[in-house]
């Protein structure tokens, strides 16, 4: 893999990785690479658990949704000390099929979890339809 930055002016740059090319570079002026970072946490397990889905045949979601909070270290450099994920989901999804999607992607397959995970404590929440599951 590979990635990298090109600055354009002042704070703004362009994100660009051996995926993308001119046409779909990420630009980079206002999130922080923190945010982008959280963004790839949610991203990368979102993706898992649509996957894990489909795989199982089963009713995709009408809506959803992965959210994640972090809290930043006191000390400089400021690191994140703790990520909460939440999924929400509406739809006819089995609930039992999604729980089993979600950590599926948890425990084996998200790889941006993992490397999360082994810098502090991750922990997540699935609601479906209103419900925590």
């Amino acid at each position: 893999m590979k990635a990298g930055v090109i600055w354009k002016e002042k704070m703004d740059f362009d994100g660009f990785n051996d995926k993308n090319n001119e046409k779909n570079k990420v630009s980079i002026d206002g999130p922080t690479p923190k945010h982008l970072y959280l963004q790839a946490v949610t991203g990368c397990t979102a993706m898992d658990v649509i996957g894990i889905l489909e795989k199982m045949r089963v009713k995709l979601p009408e809506q959803f949704k992965v959210t994640v909070d972090a809290d930043l270290t006191d000390d400089v450099p400021k690191v994140f000390s703790n990520f909460r994920i939440n999924y929400t989901v509406t739809g006819k999804t089995p609930p039992e099929k999604l729980k089993k999607a979600v950590e599926m992607s948890q425990e084996k397959y998200c790889g941006v979890s993992a490397m999360a995970k082994k810098v502090s404590t991750l922990t997540y929440q699935i609601e479906l339809n209103g419900e925590i599951i």
